[in-house]
């Protein structure tokens, strides 16, 4: 065997094996055979015995297959043990690999704007350094996603040291290498892309949250403030589509201290995908004192007549919005919600704290579906029921009814 290269099985089946009349026919794909069918193919194969019945040399073929696979691996063991004898700084870097201890990040000196996707990529060397497994790429994107390790090389067949993937313009196929290397272990894998493009990786997305493996997912350009590309590129349904995923966790940060909270939420997850929705244009850094990412929502004003829920760049019309209120008399109450899914694995009680129980509306760049779940029914979401449009995207903001101004006034016909 050539154990310094992939070996690649193809085993060419037929469908309906030994199905005299639906053998490699679409009629053995939906359907049952049928009981008259499963008896000629009975007879077919030479299968004498009743339904359920394992005969027992099959038994004892898997018995056999079992024993060999336990000496295997006792074997593997040894020769592990051996090499950490031998090499005490290789038994080091196997326990900082696959023990999955707390990553903290430290804040590089952010600018007082900058957009998310940015000060996500301003933290890729860091995250290098302090987790050795982290790898991965993007789908010929990198300088968009800003996603690349500038301390380490592209991996490749004279390279395997190499931490950048160049995966092109393969999205699902990206996925189902990231998966496979979660799957696997011993490495922390990531795959990016723009984020109206998670759809072409959709079904490997979804496997990872089926297998509970923790893929990261780095999606950019999150919304209709792209701008001049158009609505083609402007996500829209695709918020409401990763929250209805089960055990995906979904987190749109508002600044660039909330993406390192969410790059942490992502580096210490390992029961689960995560996904990091960031956006092109820059926002400003925040100002707060208390309240994290993986509080799922926390207060960043506290007020007494509405609460204003927000996620990523809405964060900051919310609070622009709520300084307009203030003049008009109106005391708003603004939350950031990064992630509804772990906000909503807090305790009632927790949760009724930070949204509070005046009326509520909503802000976000996207599809307003879900939403109600937050606001309850008497309450107003401002979002985007329809595809964006191809223009500057301040024009687009006042096109769609996202600016401060416009927003607060939303707010002020809803209270009446």
């Amino acid at each position: 065997a050539d154990e310094g290269h992939p070996s690649l099985v193809v085993a060419r089946t037929h469908i309906a094996h030994g199905s005299p009349n639906k053998q490699d026919t679409s009629g053995s794909h939906g359907a049952p055979l049928g009981d008259d069918e499963i008896a000629l193919t009975r007879d077919a194969i030479g299968w004498p015995h009743p339904p359920f019945e394992v005969p027992d040399e099959v038994y004892g073929f898997f018995a056999d297959a079992m024993q060999r696979g336990r000496d295997a691996h006792r074997a593997w063991e040894d020769r592990r043990d051996g090499a950490f004898t031998a090499d005490p700084g290789l038994a080091e870097a196997w326990d900082t690999t696959y023990g999955h201890t707390t990553v903290r990040l430290e804040d590089p000196g952010f600018a007082d704007s900058v957009a998310t996707r940015s000060s996500s990529g301003s933290l890729f060397d860091q995250i290098a350094e302090k987790v050795p497994s982290f790898i991965g790429g993007s789908a010929d994107l990198v300088a968009s996603n800003k996603t690349k390790i500038s301390t380490s090389g592209s991996f490749s067949a004279d390279d395997r040291s190499g931490r950048n993937i160049h995966f092109g313009i393969r999205e699902h196929a990206m996925g189902a290498v990231v998966n496979g290397m979660a799957v696997h272990g011993g490495t922390t894998p990531y795959a990016a892309t723009f984020f109206v493009f998670a759809d072409y990786l959709r079904p490997a997305l979804r496997l990872s949250a089926l297998m509970g493996v923790p893929s990261i997912w780095v999606f950019t350009h999150d919304s209709f403030f792209v701008g001049e590309d158009g609505p083609t590129h402007q996500p829209v349904e695709h918020l409401a589509s990763l929250r209805a995923m089960p055990g995906l966790v979904t987190l749109r940060p508002a600044d660039a201290g909330e993406t390192l909270e969410a790059w942490e939420v992502a580096l210490n997850r390992r029961n689960g995908p995560t996904a990091l929705v960031l956006t092109r244009q820059n926002v400003p850094t925040l100002e707060r004192t208390a309240g994290t990412v993986a509080d799922g929502a926390y207060v960043l004003r506290a007020g007494t007549d509405v609460s204003l829920l927000a996620t990523g760049s809405e964060v900051h019309v919310a609070l622009a919005a709520a300084d307009q209120l203030a003049a008009a008399g109106i005391d708003a109450h603004v939350v950031s919600m990064p992630s509804w899914e772990l906000f909503a694995a807090k305790d009632g009680t927790a949760r009724d704290a930070v949204l509070g129980p005046r009326p509520r509306v909503a802000i976000e760049a996207g599809a307003t579906f879900g939403w109600e779940r937050w606001t309850g029914d008497g309450g107003l979401v401002i979002g985007m029921d329809r595809f964006g449009a191809s223009a500057p995207a301040g024009v687009l903001a006042e096109q769609f009814g996202f600016t401060p101004d416009q927003v607060a006034e939303a707010v002020r016909s809803h209270l009446g």
